[in-house]
């Protein structure tokens, strides 16, 4: 196996004077493409900011190889006024790519192209929908070594979701994603995270096989409770 790029040790997350998750330990290794399952308010989306960076944790460690670039798209995306789309996504190139020079141009407005939306546009001038979609192209455009999506799918037609499932499939860095698009999970991920009432099961498989280990972990742990009352 090779060695994590990116992990959490015994992370610990605190809302509302209790926690929401703790002692959670996973790694990211390279090549691996992960759904992050969950039911609504198992706090998915906030181990993914733990993950990215973008929030501190309460207890616990963060650990990211030297080096690794981490592209994270957020569900509610902040974009600045007074930009034009071409301009944002820019933001996203590599450092080393606008260093030496290169041309970097044809990269965004390959993206943009495949999302559907105007390079020239005014960010102010965007719905949410839109708006969303400049974020995922910043995110694409930067070629990080770790990609983290949070409901990618959100907002696109079945053509647009269809190209970035493709795009996706090419993208060689580890990939984790929270999707209720199952078809669009089953496509693209090798490995499963379940957060699973505040503590984070893994399995070695992707999401065609979730329904049946999920099943069977909880029917194992009815009988084990039926076990205890008698």
């Amino acid at each position: 196996m090779a060695a994590p790029i990116l992990a959490l040790q015994n992370a610990r997350i605190t809302f509302g004077g209790g926690d929401l998750f703790s002692d959670i330990s996973l790694g990211v290794e390279p090549g691996m493409r992960i759904a992050l399952m969950g039911r609504n308010g198992s706090g998915k989306s906030t181990l993914l900011k733990a993950i990215a960076g973008s929030i501190e944790l309460d207890g616990g460690e963060r650990f990211v190889q030297a080096g690794t670039r981490i592209s994270y798209l957020q569900q509610q995306p902040e974009l600045i006024p007074g930009r034009t789309v071409r301009e944002q996504v820019a933001t996203g190139l590599p450092k080393s790519m606008t260093e030496e020079g290169q041309e970097t141009g044809y990269l965004a407005a390959q993206v943009l192209d495949g999302l559907g939306i105007e390079g020239d546009r005014q960010l102010q001038t965007l719905s949410g929908g839109e708006a969303r979609r400049v974020s995922l192209a910043e995110a694409l455009v930067s070629n990080p070594d770790v990609l983290l999506l949070d409901e990618p799918t959100n907002h696109l037609d079945i053509t647009t979701i269809l190209w970035l499932e493709e795009e996706l499939k090419s993208f060689r860095g580890a990939l984790l994603i929270i999707s209720h698009d199952r078809q669009f999970l089953a496509n693209l991920t090798n490995r499963l995270f379940w957060m699973d009432r505040g503590r984070l099961r893994t399995h070695g498989k992707g999401f065609s096989a979730f329904e049946a280990w999920s099943e069977d972990i909880l029917a194992r742990e009815e009988v084990e409770a039926k076990k205890l009352d008698k």
